[in-house]
């Protein structure tokens, strides 16, 4: 036991040493040795006790003014969180953004950023930056995934940055956590509106652009159907002496006048038969007929 109690001694393990001696002393209670490294044992036990109590006492001391600046930290943070509150109600959302960030920029990490990020992003919306606002929402779900207001807000910005699948996957979450709050139901349908519009316009283009690449028949051009339309021109047929007659307009002639000068074969016929009266088309008496009130249509029209 005498030996076991210095090894503990030179080791600096002074409770172990000291029971060790304890015990050799029982057994020879007058062995000066050992009553000497018992004693020197007590008293370095004593000193490292000491020490460790000071040691404890000034760490707990650091922990005490660590404790009490992250305490005042934090109450100068909610303050000027409560500051921006005010001055959002008073629709001042310039001077609340710099009151959320002045609370952010004190305590980034506390038990309360998640709020300012969020009320942060809410003073952004109202000052229409609505991407800013998305970034602070983000942050605020990083810090608490369950803040409803803070998926709200992420909605809204979504919203008006024309994501309207992103926002409908934001409210649809605000809505988890904060089931009767009527503006995230209201956006949310609003969202879900304007998300079904897109997709039904986006389906409308591929079938316009479906039917504009299949193969179709070749219409005729502007010049196939003026060619197709075009009455080829009469050949005056007119005498000097006929030219001082007034000619009648299409409206002034009757009907079967009117027929015959828009009559293309009649036309064509009336005009071969003046050039060449005696061409076998008027050897046919209805023929004959016709050919020569074409001519009379056409010498009243002018043509």
């Amino acid at each position: 036991h005498a030996r076991l109690g210095l090894a503990h001694f030179l080791l600096g393990q002074y409770q172990q040493a000291k029971d060790a001696y304890e015990v050799a002393l029982e057994y020879e209670p007058n062995n000066k040795s050992n009553q000497s490294y018992l004693e020197k044992s007590t008293k370095r036990l004593a000193e490292q006790e000491q020490q460790e109590g000071g040691r404890t006492s000034r760490k707990a001391s650091h922990e005490s003014v660590r404790s009490s600046s992250s305490s005042s930290i934090l109450k100068e943070a909610e303050k000027f969180k409560t500051k921006g509150n005010g001055l959002m109600a008073n629709r001042e959302y310039e001077k609340a953004l710099d009151a959320y960030t002045h609370a952010i920029q004190c305590s980034s990490q506390g038990p309360q950023s998640h709020v300012y990020y969020s009320n942060r992003a809410a003073a952004l919306c109202y000052l229409e930056r609505y991407q800013e606002a998305e970034l602070d929402s983000l942050k605020s779900l990083d810090l608490d995934p369950t803040y409803g207001k803070a998926h709200a807000r992420l909605g809204l910005s979504r919203f008006f940055l024309h994501d309207y699948a992103g926002a409908v996957d934001a409210y649809t979450q605000a809505l988890e956590y904060d089931p009767d709050n009527a503006a995230s139901q209201s956006y949310l349908a609003k969202a879900q509106a304007k998300l079904a519009k897109h997709q039904a316009r986006g389906k409308s283009t591929e079938r316009h652009s479906s039917k504009a690449s299949s193969p179709s028949k070749p219409k005729p051009t502007s010049s196939t159907t003026a060619t197709m339309t075009k009455t080829p021109p009469p050949v005056s047929t007119t005498s000097p002496s006929s030219s001082s007659h007034k000619a009648k307009s299409p409206e002034e002639m009757d009907i079967t006048s009117r027929k015959l000068l828009y009559d293309e074969n009649l036309r064509t016929m009336a005009t071969k038969a003046m050039s060449n009266p005696s061409t076998d088309l008027l050897n046919d008496p209805e023929m004959h007929a016709k050919a020569k009130k074409a001519m009379a249509a056409m010498r009243k029209s002018g043509a």
